[in-house]
């Protein structure tokens, strides 16, 4: 349910993390597929990836991110929304909504200089930082 990965590492990601009732895994992974997937490619985001909780944390936990240019664009419409359109998206939200018990909601910058690139990685560069 990820977009290919791509060189380029965003300026900045938002990460929602949503624990699922556990009965109800199936359910909100097959409405992500189907609904949200669809969105997410025709929305023209570069960077979008979800990961199932395996070790150490319950299997009924599910993070996505989503790569954003700045924080003007936490001021807008997710781009997700806008592709689905405003009553999809809204009926999308009322069905994966009871299936939740809470969402964590995080956003990180990137630091070029705390990091370490593997080559390509980054900003275009070719040699990488080490």
């Amino acid at each position: 349910m990820s977009l290919p990965f791509t060189k380029a590492v965003p300026k900045m990601v938002s990460v929602l993390r949503v624990h699922l009732h556990p009965a109800k895994v199936d359910e909100y992974l097959a409405l992500a597929k189907s609904e949200l997937l669809a969105a997410v490619k025709k929305s023209g985001v570069k960077t979008y990836s979800v990961a199932r909780a395996r070790y150490g944390a319950s299997r009924a936990e599910i993070t996505s991110v989503l790569g954003i240019d700045s924080w003007a664009d936490l001021d807008e419409t997710s781009p997700v929304a806008k592709a689905m359109g405003a009553d999809a998206y809204q009926k999308y939200l009322n069905k994966v909504r009871p299936l939740m018990q809470d969402v964590d909601y995080n956003v990180y910058r990137f630091q070029p200089d705390l990091s370490f690139l593997p080559d390509g990685a980054g900003s275009g560069s070719t040699t990488g930082t080490r």
